[in-house]
């Protein structure tokens, strides 16, 4: 799809989204990309009124000057449906270079283009790629001194590491002082074994999977993970990929790459087994969050207390193409 073909549709989601602005054609990406945010938003809190989003990349869509005009109003307007705003590598480990610190320039610029979720009390977490013990010692400590909550992790996001206990009870992200993210559980022999590593750390929030090895968690699952050792509550949220699509996922169909879908654009060659997404598209949307059988209601009803949209960023891949 061609930015340069766009007009009306421009004309009509400003009109769709209540905002009283002109809206260049190069905006098209981000703004459909806040409009999906607001619509999973919206069907979450229908059924858990509580549930919480998380939004990891693309941090130029809370940039109020990326948008012509009532740019600020654009983005307060939509910091309403997040949470919490992720980063990667805000101090080591930018750009896939593990281990290694983050450029002062670069630090500062990540920063300064969150500017209006600090502003409005959106927690901002971080995970740095480091193995080295010094680095995440540094990393912990250049992380407090912005008010950022910091994780360090291997690549992989393999395994559950230690931490000091919080005697916090959470029921918000707003309550967290740390968090653990597992995506590729791997090194867990059983689901049983895996749970058990959750079960017996002391992170405020986990943010995992929502299935194990092709197997959804069930609610009972989800159930005993929501309580620390010392018996506070804490947080569980499910990954999800709202830019992409992934082979190894259940909505996959072996037919895709000979016969694809509409919406499954071009493949990312950094992640084996992703494929870009055409995420306004309207069956996407439905794997994503409408009706029964989509990924959010198996979100829901597992019993999750919020999602971690991963993935943000590919609103740079469409606006690139059309360039």
């Amino acid at each position: 799809m061609k930015i340069f073909s766009l007009t009306f549709l421009l004309l009509l989601l400003s009109s769709t989204l209540g905002w009283a602005t002109e809206i260049r054609e190069a905006d098209y990406y981000k703004l459909k990309m806040i409009e999906l945010v607001k619509e999973i938003k919206k069907t979450a809190v229908l059924q858990q009124p509580n549930f919480e989003l998380v939004l990891n990349g693309g941090i130029n869509i809370y940039v109020a000057d990326s948008y012509v005009q009532n740019g600020e109003t654009i983005v307060r307007d939509f910091l309403y449906s997040v949470d919490g705003v992720l980063l990667e590598g805000l101090n080591f480990g930018y750009e896939f270079r593990d281990d290694k610190k983050t450029n002062e320039k670069v630090r500062k610029n990540i920063l300064a283009k969150l500017a209006l979720p600090r502003q409005a009390g959106v927690p901002i977490l971080n995970i740095d790629y480091c193995d080295e013990l010094r680095n995440r010692s540094m990393a912990t400590l250049l992380a407090r001194k912005d008010n950022i909550i910091n994780f360090s992790s291997d690549r992989g996001l393999e395994s559950v590491p230690a931490t000091l206990l919080s005697n916090k009870e959470v029921s918000s992200i707003q309550d967290i002082s740390n968090f653990l993210a597992v995506f590729n559980p791997q090194r867990y022999s059983t689901k049983m074994q895996y749970l058990k590593a959750l079960q017996k750390s002391n992170y405020d929030l986990l943010i995992i999977d929502a299935y194990y090895q092709g197997e959804l968690l069930t609610a009972e699952d989800i159930a005993s993970l929501k309580v620390k050792p010392n018996g506070k509550r804490r947080l569980v949220y499910s990954y999800l990929s709202v830019g992409e699509a992934e082979d190894y996922r259940y909505y996959w169909q072996s037919e895709y790459k000979k016969n694809p879908p509409p919406w499954l654009a071009a493949a990312n060659e950094k992640w084996k087994g992703n494929y870009k997404v055409q995420y306004w598209h309207e069956e996407w949307k439905h794997i994503l969050y409408e009706g029964e059988a989509s990924y959010l209601q198996k979100i829901l009803s597992a019993g999750f207390d919020g999602a971690f949209l991963d993935v943000i960023d590919s609103f740079y891949y469409f606006e690139a193409l059309s360039a």
